[in-house]
């Protein structure tokens, strides 16, 4: 449960209160393979806050429940800087009736924030830290690579 930046006005009793935040990522990462199928991969990311919103959820003295939404965004630092650290497997898929094989990289990440995400200390303290599973096919191929080359 979070502390909530801002109480609506009335007589809203608060069971809980969240905050979500919306940001876009670029990360710049190198990635090693170990084997032509495991890999890992690490570099800093810059994120950028797009949208900040705190959630109170609670209920009226007449009963009815009440969520009230508050735009959050000037809280918070439009910036953010991590280190993600990932590692992977790619395997390839292909089917009986085509002779097209896809590439499917299956991975698992760990995201450190260093920046401090609040503006004013004041507001509350703290930094981004994250783990994600993701699933990508890439579709940039080497040179010299075909679908033919990897029957």
């Amino acid at each position: 449960m979070c502390a909530p930046l801002n109480f609506p006005s009335g007589d809203i009793t608060i069971d809980e209160t969240k905050i979500k935040m919306n940001y876009i990522d670029f990360p710049i990462l190198v990635q090693y393979n170990i084997t032509p199928r495991l890999f890992v991969s690490a570099g800093p990311e810059i994120s950028f806050v797009t949208d900040a919103n705190q959630f109170i959820y609670g209920s009226q003295p007449d009963g009815l429940e009440t969520t009230v939404k508050i735009n959050t965004k000037s809280f918070f630092n439009k910036t953010n800087l991590s280190f993600p650290v990932e590692a992977g497997y790619c395997f390839t898929l292909s089917s009986k009736k085509s002779s097209t094989k896809i590439r499917v990289n299956v991975f698992a990440r760990y995201e450190y924030g260093f920046l401090e995400i609040f503006k004013d200390p004041e507001v509350g303290s703290a930094n981004i830290s994250l783990f994600q599973f993701g699933l990508s096919l890439p579709f940039i191929k080497k040179a010299g690579e075909s679908d033919e080359s990897q029957k």
